[in-house]
Order: structure tokens, then C-alpha cells, then sequence
């Protein structure tokens, strides 16, 4: 079990991803889906999916356990 410590940079990175997922999922279920709001919906997600890396290293979830470094490779 891996545990999360909670300074600034912890809460700061994990509230900017789960920011940028939350509005990623409105825009791509608004009922007036444009195909430029699915774009910048995808978008979104992919550039909040990208800061798991470094949430990660500043947890310190690689040095707790090693396995864990190579899960954002299959989200890139």
C-alpha cells in the first residue's frame, strides 16, 4: 500500500489533475458536443494523464514501490 504524503506540491499537482479530468468530462458530455469541444476535451485529459508522472515523483510513489514507474509509459 502506498502512502501519499500531503505537502503543497502533492495537493497542488493532484488538484490541477483532477481538475483538468473533471472538466474533460463535461465538455465531452455537454448534449451540444462539437466536434471541437471532443478535441479540446481529449486534449485536456491527455495533458492532466501527463502530470501523473511527475504527482508520482514529488508523492514519492516510485521510491515506495518500484513496479509503479513504468504505468504512465502505457497512458503516453
Amino acid at each position: 500500500m502506498v502512502q501519499i504524503p500531503l505537502n503543497w506540491q502533492v495537493i497542488l499537482l493532484g488538484s490541477i489533475i483532477a481538475q483538468g479530468v473533471f472538466a474533460s468530462i463535461l465538455l465531452f458530455s455537454h448534449p451540444r458536443n462539437h466536434a471541437s469541444n471532443r478535441l479540446l476535451s481529449l486534449l485536456l485529459l491527455a495533458f492532466s494523464l501527463w502530470l501523473l508522472d511527475p504527482f508520482n515523483r514529488v508523492a514519492g510513489v516510485y521510491q515506495q514501490d518500484p513496479d509503479y514507474y513504468f504505468m504512465p509509459i502505457f497512458y503516453s
